[in-house]
């Protein structure tokens, strides 16, 4: 089992840290963990609108 702090990734980690200006992403699991998938926390922000 793999347990990560969230906050821990966001100060030290930085390569795991993505963002733009209207969005930011910490990669919370990747390849390198050997897992057999990748989980992201992504937060799109309040204003953004998707139109299908």
């Amino acid at each position: 089992m793999i347990v990560r702090d969230f906050n821990e990734l966001i100060k030290s980690e930085r390569d795991r840290v993505v963002s733009d200006a209207k969005w930011s992403s910490v990669r919370m699991l990747l390849a390198e963990d050997q897992m057999g998938f990748s989980f992201h926390l992504t937060d799109l922000g309040a204003t953004l609108v998707d139109r299908l």
